[in-house]
């Protein structure tokens, strides 16, 4: 049944408990249409509060209706203020949906304050409570909010879980925003375990079907996948200003674009934390704490599986002044526009391993590393001086040959260290996309499918690199096949989320 017609329904009743109910089915569709005869008022809504028990129970779904929606626009004060008229509600009605709504009105404020550390076990006794009451709707949002915190805790693999089961039951019951919600955790839990390929299918796909509230925490998700500037999203702007400013070579106009960014995500303490690692890896904001260990080369994971907001797939270590640091591709871009920087040509297929090596090496500053440490690096194996010496000094002299005279591989015992004559951008393997990642990547960003044509002509590879390459990706199940005649076209899809339709998701809301 459409909410409209139930709605006008209630609103032609003398009574009161109907008329507050209808004024919450408006609520729901103003979430949806932001039309302005619809728009909730939180006056209202308190007065719904003063009437019997069936008024407050529809004040309590109304107000809990714009905490969500409050939530998703990242409004931590406008959400508080409908926390507090949920408390006052509470007081007053201590039914145990109302307490319900109640509880789920804290845990949005909690998880954009950050503060989810103990949040695990009270969302599971919450999210059983409501399945007791057969409250399904409430039980799908505590499932999200645990995929939610899970997610700030680092926990992607619980994280994942969480998020997939609750996208599951949303689908079932048909309910639209939770449905939205828990897809967009899928996304961020796919982001974070490195495959943002999954992450931009799930976002492109919702881009298209959610209300205006909800298109700038999307078009942000994208830009921290790499696809700032290629959103079509009205909210798409901060990050199209970075991605601009990174393509003038401008670092003031890039800070002010991260400026803004930082203001929006300032109110969800995750989103803030990622936005600040983001503008690190590019070298306009000083390093932060979740971007010191791959600036500084103790992980090779970038943090919160990001990606360059020019949708480069490659990452450089630095050697100038001062400690080596690594950086996306679009730091580098910035770097070379205010200063004279020698890079080495990361093109060359056969030059990985010297890369790798050089990456080592350049992280290591003046204390160097060991001809074990180097080797294990490289190879991945442990080095024996009887049957690899040969092998180690062959990598040395092709290192000295390929830095000719920008720098100086000296050589102490077995301890190797890389001095710098000048200031070097050296590539860095152990952050790069592969090619088979960057293939996903592809395909993803083109509707989820293509063929290994199209995929070759827009990455200007070989087709029989892109064909086996493909073949190997169906072999490890990380994409499917489909035939229509002759054309083969490679699909890439979450097992989890299916694309919606545009009909059903834009379609009448559903009552609770």
């Amino acid at each position: 049944m459409a909410v409209a017609p139930e709605r006008e329904r209630l609103a032609r009743s003398a009574d009161s408990g109907d008329q507050a109910w209808a004024r919450a089915l408006g609520t729901m569709e103003w979430v949806f249409s932001q039309a302005p005869a619809l728009h909730p008022s939180p006056a209202t809504i308190e007065q719904d509060a003063h009437r019997n028990a069936r008024a407050q129970h529809a004040a309590a779904v109304a107000a809990g209706q714009m905490a969500l929606r409050a939530f998703v626009a990242v409004q931590p004060r406008e959400l508080d203020q409908w926390n507090r008229i949920l408390e006052r509600i509470a007081s007053r009605n201590e039914t145990v949906e109302v307490s319900l709504e109640y509880a789920l009105a804290q845990g949005w404020s909690s998880i954009l304050r950050g503060e989810t550390v103990h949040m695990q076990e009270q969302l599971a006794t919450l999210e059983h409570q409501g399945r007791d009451a057969r409250f399904a709707h409430i039980t799908t949002l505590f499932a999200i909010q645990r995929a939610f915190a899970a997610l700030s805790a680092r926990d992607i693999d619980g994280a994942t879980t969480f998020s997939r089961r609750a996208s599951r039951m949303a689908r079932a019951e048909s309910f639209l925003q939770c449905e939205y919600l828990a897809n967009i955790a899928l996304a961020r839990s796919r982001r974070h375990a490195g495959r943002g390929y999954l992450a931009l299918r799930i976002l492109d796909a919702l881009a298209q079907v959610t209300p205006v509230d909800w298109q700038r925490w999307l078009a942000f998700e994208r830009g921290l996948c790499g696809a700032g500037s290629s959103n079509e999203a009205p909210a798409k702007t901060s990050f199209v200003a970075l991605a601009n400013a990174i393509e003038r070579g401008s670092r003031i106009d890039c800070q002010h674009a991260g400026e803004a960014l930082a203001v929006w995500a300032q109110g969800f303490h995750d989103l803030y934390e990622e936005c600040a690692a983001l503008l690190a890896t590019i070298g306009v904001a000083p390093i932060s704490v979740e971007a010191d260990a791959w600036c500084r080369g103790r992980s090779d994971a970038i943090p919160f599986g990001i990606r360059d907001p020019c949708a480069d797939t490659e990452s450089f270590v630095i050697m100038d002044a001062g400690p080596s640091r690594r950086m996306l591709a679009s730091g580098l871009r910035l770097l070379r526009a205010e200063q004279p920087i020698w890079t080495i040509n990361s093109s060359k297929r056969q030059g990985t391993r010297n890369h790798r090596a050089l990456a080592i090496l350049a992280m290591a500053g003046d204390a160097g590393v060991t001809q074990e440490e180097l080797f294990a690096g490289v190879y991945g194996f442990g080095f024996d001086a009887v049957r690899h010496g040969r092998l180690l000094r062959t990598l040395v002299f092709r290192i000295r040959a390929e830095l000719g005279d920008v720098a100086s591989l000296e050589r102490d015992g077995t301890q190797l260290r890389l001095v710098a004559h000048r200031a070097i951008a050296i590539p860095d393997p152990r952050s790069a996309l592969d090619l088979g990642e960057k293939i996903l990547a592809e395909v993803a960003s083109a509707s989820g499918r293509s063929t290994a044509r199209e995929v070759a002509r827009a990455m200007k590879v070989p087709l029989r690199t892109v064909q086996a390459t493909l073949h190997g990706l169906v072999d490890e199940h990380l994409c499917t096949t489909e035939t229509d005649g002759r054309r083969v076209e490679y699909v890439v899809e979450d097992t989890t989320f299916r694309e919606p339709s545009l009909l059903r998701l834009r379609g009448s809301l559903k009552p609770r």
